[in-house]
């Protein structure tokens, strides 16, 4: 997970939080009605956690630029070598015995190598599903991480506050983000991510039934 650092959220220290919030409060600056606490300092919190989270999948959408592009392309390829396969060999040409040969050694050495390269070809979209979905979970985390520790110091903020306004201490409040960045990287990649996932869960069932007919 990327070490959080979130402009004015991971560069104060608790208890100064919490005297913030208790000076706010004596200068009238917070406000808590009917259980709603508000001040410019938490709304600067909020913004500065959205803003943090932004970042997360900016660049997330860079790292994985390269893998989903990458990714169409030997999707491409993949489905070329399957129907290249799936097509009778052609027929040795040549006007003599010795040019048949060799034509029938270049015809018989396309299949191998086809299969070769369908292999690689698996294997590296294999990789690039591990690699996005590890990606994606690493941002998730840290986002996470981020709103949970922007929320702590604003329950710091507000304990302040309570104690300075006499009010019961219960002050439990829950960062939420502005917006939901892995389901918009997501639905961004919904296509790509769609049919990557059907060719690998196609290899997978095309293994399981080699080994059964093994």
């Amino acid at each position: 997970m990327k070490k959080l650092k979130i402009k004015g959220v991971t560069g104060t220290p608790v208890f100064l939080t919490r005297w913030r919030g208790y000076l706010d409060a004596k200068r009238r600056v917070v406000l808590a009605d009917g259980g709603r606490w508000d001040s410019n300092y938490i709304q600067k919190l909020q913004c500065s956690c959205n803003s943090y989270i932004g970042g997360l999948y900016r660049d997330l959408e860079a790292q994985t630029f390269g893998p989903h592009q990458r990714s169409a392309e030997l999707v491409v390829e993949y489905r070329d070598i399957k129907e290249r396969l799936s097509t009778p060999d052609p027929r040795a040409a040549g006007k003599t015995l010795s040019m048949q040969k060799r034509s029938a050694a270049r015809i018989a050495a396309v299949r191998p190598s086809l299969r070769r390269r369908l292999t690689e070809v698996q294997t590296a979209l294999a990789d690039i599903e591990e690699g996005i979905d590890r990606a994606v979970n690493e941002a998730q985390v840290t986002a996470r991480a981020a709103t949970a520790l922007t929320s702590r110091k604003i329950q710091a903020y507000l304990h302040g506050a309570a104690l300075a306004l006499r009010k019961p201490a219960d002050t439990n409040y829950a960062v939420a983000p502005a917006f939901d960045g892995e389901a918009d990287y997501r639905h961004r990649h919904t296509a790509g991510d769609g049919t990557r996932k059907a060719v690998l869960a196609k290899i997978a069932k095309e293994v399981v039934g080699n080994e059964a007919v093994s």
